[in-house]
């Protein structure tokens, strides 16, 4: 939170925060830790994320935080309820923490609209920080948060990444549900839109979305090792 603060006069990438909530939410999990009620084991099987702060871009539903999609006409609008992946990550024991800036209807490859401004990279502020999820990735860049959810239908996540120099990563389709987003996307866009993670560390990708899949998480054989060697890249010159 004072990371967030320090920064985002200068970056403006948080739109909308909780972070009171946050707080209350956080002297909960100390509480339930100290009480000794439940095993390190148990904590683990169940609430893999207990008190992990994330954060999310303003067009994914977080209960009482902006839900605009950086469109004016929706510039007083608070998500009633929250998307799948962030209620996953509440029940794994995850803590929202803020609201996150996009490009306008998540249309763009920046991240600027006429509710909330322009995003500024981290690294260079005359420079900017991709989009739609920009404002995750750059918020994950500045050290203000360790991980967060994106979406992804042409390069919202992926951009943003290496825009910040940070990693993401777009789900096969189908595995993590894409309920709770505005624009809300026809039966043809569903196909080839999704919901993933964005991290700060590498590492960090595999058990975020391990959570945010859901049950179709045994589709994907992730604790399964991969032989690189078997792997088909695809590139273009």
């Amino acid at each position: 939170i004072a990371r967030i603060k320090e920064v985002n006069p200068i970056l403006n990438c948080v739109v909308d925060e909780r972070f009171q909530d946050a707080l209350e939410d956080a002297r909960k999990v100390d509480k339930l830790i100290q009480s000794g009620s439940k095993s390190v084991q148990d904590i683990e099987k169940d609430t893999p994320f207990l008190g992990v702060p994330f954060t999310t871009k303003d067009c994914l539903k977080v209960t009482g935080m902006s839900h605009t999609a950086g469109l004016y006409c929706r510039k007083d609008v608070k998500a009633t309820e929250d998307a799948s992946a962030i209620e996953l990550l509440r029940k794994a024991g995850g803590i929202p923490l803020a609201i996150t800036n996009v490009s306008e209807v998540c249309m763009w490859w920046e991240s600027n609209n006429t509710v909330y401004g322009r995003s500024n990279n981290p690294y260079n502020t005359n420079h900017i920080v991709g989009g739609s999820s920009g404002g995750e990735g750059c918020l994950q860049a500045a050290a203000g948060s360790p991980l967060g959810i994106g979406s992804d239908i042409g390069g919202s996540i992926r951009m943003p990444c290496f825009f910040n120099g940070i990693f993401g990563h777009k789900p096969s389709r189908g595995i993590v549900s894409n309920r709770g987003q505005y624009p809300v996307p026809s039966a043809e866009q569903d196909t080839f839109l999704g919901v993933g993670p964005m991290c700060r560390f590498a590492v960090d990708l595999l058990p975020t979305l391990k959570i945010i899949a859901g049950k179709n998480v045994e589709k994907l054989h992730l604790d399964e090792k991969v032989d690189i060697r078997k792997i088909k890249f695809y590139y273009k010159e």
